[in-house]
């Protein structure tokens, strides 16, 4: 039986690989071959987590009360617009 190698290293090599911080990108991009759909992942929770917060923060200036009616309608505009972003769909969309 053949063994797997990932990037060229072995699974021995990588856990060697692993303790070296010098040895880092051989490490990084062996993992990027083994398991490229984890960077896309990582990147998409990246995007959600800064999306989410942006959503919090908007809904916090609207339910300031010192948030004047002109401001809050405003906010509220732009948090519609927010929600129907294109990016955010097709992530949501993927899971």
């Amino acid at each position: 039986m053949t063994e797997r190698t990932f990037g060229g290293h072995t699974l021995v090599d990588l856990k060697k690989l692993r303790r070296h911080p010098a040895d880092g990108a051989n490490f990084y991009l062996a993992f990027l071959e083994a398991a490229p759909e984890m960077f896309q992942l990582a990147e998409e929770f990246e995007t959600l987590e800064s999306f989410v917060l942006s959503l919090v923060e908007k809904i916090d200036k609207a339910a300031d009360p010192s948030t004047g009616d002109d401001q809050r309608v405003k906010i509220l505009d732009d948090l519609k617009q927010t929600l129907d972003d294109s990016g955010i769909r097709s992530i949501i969309a993927s899971q």
